[in-house]
């Protein structure tokens, strides 16, 4: 009976894994921190915040806390952590030393090592933005008095252009790559105004078009683990900024917004396709804009109202203002928000665990009559598949429990 129990609070939705943890800030300075990125494994979260020295790029992990990853010598203190490598253990970013804005790795062996070296004598300032599982393959950006190129990374090339899709027009920039290096995506200058692109070895810069009925603003944030789904931003029908889903089949599609104004995705991962980002809320906040989530099935939510449903606590007094990056499996998301002391906080947040239907027997997704058929048939049959008092039997307890599932419905 214990195990039947068991099975009727998977059913019902329970789940104790959903967490909301502020992550505070580095000692000596102002309160301010802002996370950018999180590890595959959702474990390692890296960001910004203000230090006794300056704004400092950081590592979070829940044993470690913050730590501060310094900067180059010989220039103001700034530097940004803007990605994370999928295994945790190598931070990109920017840094500032004598010579200006410079991008940047880290690892705990090395320290911070500036990324290099580049074919343009006159880099006026460059930033890494995203790496591959292993920093095999980094992403980023690099100015000239010509303007912005996106540009790739690996140990044995060092940087490589990415091109560009449109001769005259050479002006983009990088910002995330997938976990094998394969997949690199970011925004690309056309006649047609700012395009988002995709990159690969063997066919070079694809722009991805735009919304239906749009044009121009287009900039591809964040890719999936296989590359097949890119998100971002990109002008709609009316001119405004809208958060885009783009796959081969469906092309790009927007993602809507919470109000009336504008939105902007940075991240998607897990199966079911979770992508994250900021939009403008239509709510007279202040700051105006609030995190949000959206699935193919529930689409675009408040990513603090989904929390506050699930049961999480600490949220009191918070503002989720944008989440900037989301794990492999779509459950742990990171991103800054105003904490109830009016300063900007970095946080981690992990969403509820999917929720199993254990009644839904032919997989549709809906408790109807099929249902009831197939879970007739299959005791028939002597199918262990419907024991769902788990005692090696089918019997009188079976039949009861599958009704009392199938009466408690199914999220």
């Amino acid at each position: 009976m214990l195990r039947a129990v068991v099975i009727v609070a998977l059913c019902a939705g329970i789940a104790q894994s959903q967490s909301f943890i502020p992550l505070g800030d580095l000692p000596g300075g102002a309160r301010l921190s802002m996370a950018t990125g999180v590890s595959a494994d959702g474990t390692v979260v890296v960001g910004m915040s203000r230090s006794a020295s300056g704004n400092e790029a950081f590592r979070w992990t829940a044993d470690e806390g913050m730590v501060g990853l310094g900067d180059f010598s010989g220039g103001v203190f700034r530097s940004q952590a803007l990605g994370v490598s999928g295994d945790g253990l190598t931070v990109v970013g920017s840094g500032y030393g004598a010579q200006g804005v410079a991008a940047f790795r880290w690892t705990e062996v090395e320290g911070m090592v500036p990324l290099g070296p580049f074919a343009q004598a006159e880099v006026i300032e460059s930033s890494a933005s995203g790496a591959s599982v292993d920093a095999g393959v980094i992403v980023g950006s690099y100015a000239t008095v010509l303007g912005q190129r996106a540009f790739g990374w690996t140990p044995d090339l060092g940087v490589f252009d990415l091109g560009n899709i449109e001769p005259g027009f050479d002006a983009s920039v990088g910002f995330a790559v997938t976990p094998g290096g394969g997949v690199l995506v970011g925004g690309v200058e056309t006649s047609g105004g700012w395009q988002a692109f995709r990159w690969t070895q063997g066919v070079g810069m694809s722009g991805l078009g735009h919304l239906p009925g749009g044009s121009g603003g287009g900039y591809a944030r964040g890719v999936s683990a296989d590359g097949a789904y890119i998100v971002g931003v990109a002008n709609n029908e009316q001119g405004q900024a809208e958060a885009f889903l783009w796959s081969v089949v469906d092309g790009m599609i927007g993602l809507g917004s919470l109000g009336p104004g504008v939105s902007s995705a940075w991240a998607v991962g897990g199966d079911l396709l979770t992508v994250v980002g900021t939009s403008e809320s239509g709510r007279g906040t202040s700051p105006p804009s609030e995190a949000f989530i959206w699935t193919p099935d529930s689409g675009m939510r408040s990513l603090r109202q989904v929390l506050v449903d699930a049961g999480v606590s600490g949220l009191e007094g918070w503002m989720l203002t944008e989440a900037r990056g989301v794990s492999a499996d779509g459950l742990v998301v990171v991103g800054s928000g105003i904490n109830p002391q009016g300063a900007t906080e970095a946080w981690v947040a992990r969403l509820p665990e999917p929720r199993e239907c254990l009644p839904d027997l032919n997989g549709d997704g809906q408790l109807n009559f099929f249902d009831v058929q197939r879970f007739l048939n299959l005791f028939s049959a002597g199918d262990l598949a419907v024991d769902f008092n788990g005692d090696g039997q089918l019997n009188f307890f079976d039949v009861q429990g599958f009704l009392n599932l199938f009466s408690a419905g199914c999220p």
